[in-house]
């Protein structure tokens, strides 16, 4: 990554170039209105909701996934954090 692209000018520049695909990361807007904006501009059929519901909404609610031994595993909300 070259220090040109990693310099945080701006809430549009990209941190990863790779192809023809352009991708920035969602901590680059300040707000949840400029991530809707850019979200809509790459298709506006795209829904992007400006608040999140409580713990009755589907973010919230567990998520069943299969194990490696053919069951499932719940994982308590649908949250997720990565580096």
């Amino acid at each position: 990554m070259t220090k040109e692209s990693s310099a945080r000018s701006g809430p549009m520049t990209p941190l990863v170039e790779k192809a023809d695909m352009e991708f920035t990361p969602p901590g680059r807007f300040k707000s949840t209105e400029q991530f809707r904006e850019h979200w809509t501009s790459l298709d506006p059929s795209l829904g992007c909701d400006l608040e999140v519901e409580g713990p009755d909404g589907p973010l919230a609610r567990p998520l069943l996934v299969p194990d490696r031994d053919g069951g499932t595993r719940s994982i308590g909300n649908r949250f997720c954090v990565h580096p």
